[in-house]
């Protein structure tokens, strides 16, 4: 085979080079000849509608979902459509995304788009939540025959309506009460202590929970033991009635009704707690008092046996109810043990009221105190024989003269008898009592003592009556009922120191 040469080598790149001249003039020509091509209008439709579609002409395509600035809950739904399409379009709204054949017809439909109409739609009046849409051919919806295709005729990513906030108005609360403090007082009686606000028209209200009062939802679950309209700085829990430890919370309340509850650690509320213990009680039981026609009054009470080295007697002008109120009250004697009755010999003119204590073998005495079981609830009145009774003189004007009537006021069994007014049953009301409040049955205490009122002509025993349901609601807990038997003048003419008593007691409780 010959070699080549040089000028065979460069023969054969000039023949290359000439060739490739020649075909790219050829090529250029080709192309040119095909786009300037004449084409019939026919054949150029069918190229764009092939260009802008691959979808048959039930699927529209480019849905698109967006919310209208400055239009609260309005959201624009568009889409494009095959221009060609005869049919009506379905506008579908769901919550959550319609990408199977069910959910895309249990869409919601806000409009019917008719053949060639606008393609762009306004979903308005939406309340705050997340929206997808579905654009189906009516036709096809009906049959139940649909196709779906994500971002072709349903969205993917859902439309937020967010809830329009609405500004709250500051709630101003009144300052917070500081160093707050509780102490056992009188063995079982807890006092509590703070500095106020120095403000007017603050209310105090103390709170007690057998846990520390360190949150709002605390406070309201508490037992609110008083509220405190003036400018005390201190509060004695006498309510106390079982062993524990207690947590103490004082809250502040201006005229507005304003109430802070989110309070301050060992500044507003507790966080060491106070324990009362109590022991087991050694009480006498049925304790009872009784005028005699000497003007002396007779104890009788049923004694507790053995352990007790004597029973002690007091005597006092007001009930006898709380340890307060027996170190004012008199200690009339001691008797002893295996005796149950004492005798009050000289009494003054008065009202009284009388308990009675045991004193142990170890010498210790439970000052325990019970209504009606070792300290009497209603009052024994003394009148000494031969004295006048007490005259109210009241003032009568009659053409500038003023003339001076005395009013006799009779005591209530005698002012019965002068108006001849019947009696009960000298042991009705006491019956009730003895079986119903004495053991605890508030409930069928206030029932059975609301008909006795109604049956009753006695207006001292109606008094009585009301006096007494108006303590079995506080018992029950329903503070707001028993003070509206609390305030009967009848009560507070017969019972002034109860009515009071109980009355401010109710009303302290009142949440």
């Amino acid at each position: 085979m010959p070699a080549f040469t040089k000028r065979n080598r460069l023969l054969f790149y000039a023949i290359l080079a000439l060739g490739l001249l020649y075909g790219g003039q050829a090529h250029a020509k080709f192309l040119l000849d095909e786009e300037t091509t004449p084409k019939t209008p026919l054949e150029i439709k069918e190229a764009e509608k092939k260009q802008r579609r691959e979808f048959p002409p039930q699927i529209v395509t480019s849905i698109r979902a967006q919310l209208i600035p400055n239009i609260k809950g309005a959201i624009r739904i568009s889409w494009e459509a095959d221009p060609d399409a005869t049919e009506e379009f379905i506008v579908g709204r769901s919550s959550t995304v319609p990408d199977t054949r069910d959910k895309a017809l249990a869409a919601i439909s806000i409009k019917v788009v008719a053949p060639g109409a606008d393609t762009t739609v306004i979903d308005s009046n939406l309340q705050p939540g997340e929206y997808y849409y579905v654009v189906l051919s009516k036709d096809r919806v009906m049959n139940r025959n649909v196709d779906v295709y994500p971002d072709v005729n349903f969205t993917t990513q859902p439309v937020i309506v967010e809830r329009e906030l609405v500004p709250v108005p500051m709630r101003l609360t009144p300052d917070q009460v500081t160093l707050i403090h509780a102490q056992v007082v009188n063995k079982s009686q807890v006092m509590v202590t703070w500095r106020g606000v120095d403000k007017p028209d603050i209310i105090y209200s103390v709170y007690r929970w057998n846990e520390s009062l360190t949150a709002p939802d605390k406070i309201r679950s508490a037992e609110k033991i008083a509220v405190i309209p003036d400018k005390r700085e201190s509060w004695i829990d006498r309510t106390i009635t079982r062993s524990g430890t207690y947590f103490f919370a004082v809250t502040t309340k201006d005229i507005s009704g304003n109430e802070d509850l989110q309070l301050i650690p060992d500044q507003s509320y507790t966080t060491g707690g106070v324990y009362i213990g109590f022991r087991s009680q050694a009480t006498v039981s049925s304790l009872r008092a009784a005028t005699q026609d000497t003007g002396r009054v007779k104890l009788t009470w049923d004694g507790i046996g053995a352990g007790a080295s004597e029973y002690l007697v007091y005597r006092s002008d007001k009930p006898v109810v709380d340890p307060q109120r027996l170190a004012l009250a008199v200690l009339l004697g001691a008797v002893k043990p295996d005796t149950n009755f004492y005798v009050d010999e000289t009494p003054p003119p008065g009202g009284y009221y009388y308990a009675v204590l045991v004193r142990m073998e170890d010498g210790t005495i439970d000052n325990t105190l019970k209504e009606g079981v070792n300290c009497t609830i209603m009052p024994i009145t003394i009148v000494p024989r031969g004295e006048k009774q007490p005259e109210i003189v009241t003032r009568v004007e009659e053409k500038g003269v003023d003339k001076r009537v005395p009013e006799k006021i009779l005591p209530p069994v005698e002012e019965r008898r002068q108006k001849n007014v019947p009696e009960p049953a000298a042991d009705t009301l006491d019956e009730i009592l003895k079986t119903g409040f004495f053991k605890g049955e508030y409930r069928f205490t206030a029932a059975r003592l609301k008909q006795f009122v109604r049956e009753t002509s006695d207006p001292y025993k109606a008094a009585k009556a009301r006096l007494f349901i108006g303590r079995s609601y506080i018992e029950l807990g329903e503070y707001e009922r028993s003070i509206r038997y609390l305030v009967n003048p009848d009560v507070s003419r017969y019972f002034p120191d109860e009515a009071r008593f109980w009355r401010d007691m109710a009303i302290s409780r009142v949440k």
